[in-house]
């Protein structure tokens, strides 16, 4: 062994903390719990669906409200569905009347306000409609058109925070304008409602001094606990530059006058896609949420997107503190270490302040084209993620014959008119450019998602519960006395292995002091330092964590008491990282760490 080596391995002296990191395989984190699902187009099993949205009652978590859209007769509409039992049994929604039909725009999006009342959006000919429903989503009024542009991927935001603007809606899109040189682009375009969504003010073109050529993408509009509206959007150049990808940009912008004037965009972070079928594959919106529980990271925005590192897709978030002026660290969510590219990210904060992530992923498919719906939990703010839980038992592939129902459309390019043919699986492999995530007053995730296990994709709905208490708490729960003072840790043998990537040390706790102490004990991560080794992460805890709170239980030989002078039993502490041997070989591995004891009564 050189030197250098043995150098490299003496500086694993445990000292870490929780970085943005990559989370690696693991097995599924316990206290998730993930629901059979609920078939929600069961009344169109025949007919292929994408691209989701979720919407649930305030004033009554059991009603809850579905979109998708569909592939139908030569045209791609949108449907709405209803349940008034928690989602186990659904109805399809129709219109009030038939004087304007509201299900035959694209891009759907389902809200309740406060007062129960739903709203139903999609983009139409004749612009943004958004239609209203006052029996819980089963019937919609005709829409009224708001912005009135040609618009791309609108959403809407409800201010709840009991301010001066508390009550007002707001909506916003892409929106296409014209440059003074003749050149079209894009701009976000946002409206509000003082009046519960029976009229919205003229739009206002926030993003007017873009570049020409420049596109934009809006993401989900959130409203702070004062009553903030927070803008986040992606600008990107279109066409594209040459090459095997692309860099774009997120952006924020804020407004503190109930939507009147804004700041000026501050840049985020950057997002990189690949080119093809590809990017097709994996595309997204990028998709926003604030924590608005009572928590310690009230007013967090997060916002996640598929983010291309060269060879393959990952699922990205980032965490702002004080509304995008800074931004923490891209984490990674997805822990697969095979070449599948995840799509298509959604993400929620429940009342704990837990973050939660559904993408479409599919690992699980050695052609990289079938996928899967995994959840990954955030129970640090989103700094780390505990190992993702596969929510789906059965592939849905996109490709798959019963999804190929097709779309036509025409246009005019000077004196020719031309048409294409497109199908919703060419159009959608990623299973819709939007999916559904909410959480429940109780904390609970729902999730509206492409399902394709029966050949074709259709939507449904996954419930799935994240139990903190038993995941972080329990350490701290079942063992109350602090023995830091009493015992000490002794570690030997620190081993790195570069070809497994794997850093372990062995452990155990050894008496010092003069009187017998009792057991059990418990070894829990507290906090991690800045190490060499890139991405950096516990492999083997008892609990399943893979940062803060993990926890390695240690035995005295079938013994009650660890005595005077007696070591316990050997543990073996184990971390997973990627890259090679750092030049800076420093303090590889450094964590601190909180020794337990002493059952709570």
């Amino acid at each position: 062994m050189t030197v250098m080596k043995k150098e490299f391995l003496r500086s694993i002296v445990l000292t870490t903390t929780l970085a943005s990191v990559t989370p690696i395989p693991n097995d599924q984190a316990s206290g998730i719990v993930v629901s059979a699902g609920t078939h929600i187009s069961s009344d169109s099993p025949r007919t292929p669906f994408v691209e989701t949205f979720l919407a649930i009652n305030p004033r009554n978590p059991k009603n809850l409200v579905a979109a998708s859209m569909v592939g139908t007769e030569g045209a791609v509409v949108s449907r709405v569905y209803a349940s008034r039992d928690g989602g186990l049994m659904w109805q399809r929604a129709r219109s009030a009347t038939d004087v304007n039909p509201i299900f035959k725009g694209a891009d759907p999006t389902v809200y309740f306000d406060s007062e129960g009342t739903a709203f139903f959006s999609t983009l139409q000919t004749e612009g943004l409609g958004i239609s209203r429903s006052t029996d819980g989503g089963f019937t919609w009024g005709d829409p009224i058109i708001v912005l009135g542009g040609h618009d791309d991927r609108e959403f809407m935001a409800f201010d709840d925070s009991g301010g001066k603007f508390n009550g007002r809606i707001y909506v916003g899109a892409a929106t296409r304008i014209i440059e003074k040189n003749g050149k079209r682009h894009l701009a976000i375009d946002i409206a509000y409602s003082t009046d519960h969504g029976v009229s919205f003010s003229p739009g206002t073109i926030t993003t007017g001094d873009w570049q020409s050529g420049e596109y934009l993408d809006l993401s989900d509009p959130l409203v702070t606990p004062e009553g903030k509206l927070v803008v986040p959007f992606e600008s990107y150049s279109y066409p594209p530059l040459p090459g095997p990808s692309h860099a774009s940009q997120l952006w924020t912008m804020v407004s503190q006058d109930g939507g009147h004037t804004f700041s000026p965009a501050l840049p985020g972070p950057s997002v990189t896609t690949a080119e093809g079928f590809q990017m097709l594959k994996s595309f997204s919106f990028p998709r926003a949420a604030i924590d608005l529980s009572s928590g310690v990271h009230r007013g967090r925005i997060y916002i996640t997107w598929a983010n291309y590192n060269s060879k393959r897709y990952a699922i990205a978030i980032a965490h702002s503190d004080d509304l995008g002026m800074t931004w923490a660290p891209p984490v990674v969510v997805n822990d697969n270490q095979s070449e599948g590219d995840p799509a298509n990210p959604a993400i929620a904060v429940n009342k704990d302040g837990v973050v939660g992530v559904t993408f479409n992923d599919r690992r699980d498919d050695p052609n990289n084209s079938c996928f899967r719906l995994y959840f990954a939990a955030s129970l640090d703010g989103g700094e780390t993620f505990l190992p993702n839980t596969k929510a789906s038992d059965n592939l849905t592939c996109p490709m798959a014959p019963g999804n190929w129902a097709l779309e036509t459309s025409s246009y005019r390019v000077g004196n020719r008119v031309e048409f294409a043919i497109l199908s919703v699986a060419g159009r959608w492999p990623n299973g819709g450019d939007t999916q559904g995530l909410v959480a429940t007053p109780d904390g609970v995730f729902h999730s509206a998602w492409i399902n394709g296990e029966s050949g074709v994709m259709q939507l449904w709905l996954k419930e799935i519960k994240v139990d903190t208490t038993k995941m972080m708490q329990s350490p701290f729960a079942t063992h109350r006395e602090y023995l830091g003072g009493d015992l000490s840790l002794e570690l030997t043998r620190p081993e790195i292995n570069f070809a497994t990537h794997i850093v372990s040390v062995r452990a155990r706790l050894a008496n010092r002091s003069a009187i017998a102490i009792p057991g059990p004990f418990l070894l829990v991560l507290d906090d991690m330092d800045d190490s060499t080794l890139k991405n950096l992460q516990v492999m083997n805890a008892d609990n399943g964590v893979l940062a803060r709170g993990a926890s390695w239980s240690f035995t005295i030989g079938g013994k009650g008491s660890l005595g005077p002078q007696e070591k316990s039993d050997e543990r073996i502490i184990q971390w997973a990282f990627k890259g090679n041997l750092p030049e800076d070989n420093h303090v590889p591995v450094g964590a601190h760490f909180i020794i337990l004891g002493g059952s709570a009564q």
